[in-house]
């Protein structure tokens, strides 16, 4: 609706810069790049043939990443307008170009300079302070700014809900009734969804926080968190089709999101559909393996869960090498080295390699039951003497820290 009224204010009026500028933000909201583009680069243009340059030339040259140009522009050629509206307007430049602590201080100024203070105005100059102390990763100091943009206007939606997402974890009770008061102002504001989603995902309640991501989806159908979040709540309660449909939606906006390949391979691996699982976990570790950032967290279970599915088709070379590949990313990670021995012990050709696995797992975590039983079963398979007691040793050791381990009784 806003698209069509301003696409009409500048079908009438087409040499108006402000209505370009104004449907080509919301053309970035609508994530259409390059749409926006042009019709900021005719407001550039048309204001910079029809009017000294100003506030409005440097919201321009912000939409378009020219943050020193509108700075300057703010700072030498904003003679005769208001002093407030400059400094508002430098504070949200300097938010856009990363300079969060200049920022602040601009709005803070804003606030000093402004003639008739209005609540509503205060109100938002203060939330503005507490996004740029967010991006400092100074929550305390988020929160003082939020609490005072709510006592200037309580009705203020987006503060309370950031209020609420910051203290969801320390006071979840507190956290919740923000929420809740944030969407009985602004029914509209997808974002406390998804935060009250994640509240209610904090105390088990799984099913009430799909419906609020279903909520955040229907009012912004291209968030891929929103997705994201619904198909990983969605496979946790083993609806693994509607995990897949949403998993894959967020494959659709965000290509290079690692975790929904993950997550869509896990469902494929619950649903028996090995192959597809083979091809997602493949492409997580093709997207992680030079990320050394995050490649810990999902491309070593990328190549267990890879392994496995290799195991379960008989191709066991292929999981004895995602295993050794995934071994020599984390090498103190004894569960890793047991299911390399298992996978070897199973091959029946290399049982000296799977005694070394076990022994290798046993080096990190000495009282692991299954490495002592599964070097024991090596041990006893290799028909030696000395292995039969060596065996014999490990089966007792089993035994001895843990006396319920019937296996090792058994094999004894």
């Amino acid at each position: 609706q806003a698209l069509r009224d301003y696409g009409r204010a500048v079908h009438l009026q087409p040499d108006v810069p402000q209505y370009h500028l104004l449907r080509g933000d919301v053309l970035l909201k609508d994530n259409r790049i390059a749409l926006a583009h042009i019709h900021l680069q005719v407001a550039a243009r048309l204001n910079s043939e029809k009017t000294k340059k100003g506030i409005c030339s440097a919201k321009v040259d912000t939409y378009l990443g020219k943050y020193d140009q509108a700075l300057g522009t703010l700072r030498h050629h904003t003679a005769g307008a208001s002093q407030t509206a400059v400094a508002w307007q430098i504070g949200r430049t300097l938010m856009k170009a990363g300079k969060f602590t200049d920022a602040i201080s601009s709005f803070m100024l804003a606030i000093d300079v402004m003639n008739q203070p209005s609540s509503k105005s205060i109100s938002e100059l203060h939330y503005q302070a507490g996004l740029c102390h967010l991006a400092n990763t100074n929550t305390t100091k988020a929160l003082l700014a939020f609490g005072q943009a709510l006592r200037n206007d309580p009705k203020h939606a987006k503060a309370r809900f950031r209020r609420g997402a910051c203290t969801l974890f320390q006071h979840p009770e507190q956290a919740i009734d923000d929420l809740n008061c944030a969407l009985d102002i602004d029914p509209t504001l997808y974002e406390a969804f998804l935060a009250r989603a994640a509240y209610f995902v904090r105390h088990g309640r799984i099913t009430k926080a799909v419906l609020n991501c279903s909520s955040a989806i229907r009012l912004q159908p291209t968030s891929a968190s929103a997705y994201l979040l619904s198909g990983s709540l969605k496979y946790t309660l083993r609806v693994f089709e509607g995990a897949v449909k949403d998993l894959s939606r967020v494959i659709a906006l965000q290509p290079r999101c690692a975790l929904a390949f993950y997550n869509r391979a896990c469902c494929y691996q619950s649903r028996k559909e090995l192959q597809k699982a083979i091809s997602d976990f493949s492409t997580v570790i093709l997207m992680l393996d030079d990320d050394s950032s995050v490649r810990n967290e999902l491309l070593i279970p990328s190549l267990q869960n890879r392994a496995d599915i290799y195991l379960s088709v008989g191709e066991d070379e292929s999981a004895i090498a995602d295993l050794k590949q995934a071994i020599s990313l984390k090498p103190n990670l004894p569960e890793l080295h047991h299911c390399l021995g298992v996978v070897l012990h199973r091959s029946r050709m290399a049982l000296q390699h799977a005694v070394e696995a076990f022994s290798a797992g046993l080096q990190h975590d000495p009282f692991m039951v299954d490495a002592l039983v599964g070097r024991g079963n090596a041990f006893m398979d290799s028909n030696h003497p000395s292995g039969i007691i060596l065996s014999k040793r490990d089966y007792c050791r089993a035994i001895h820290l843990q006396p319920a381990k019937l296996t090792a009784y058994v094999n004894l």
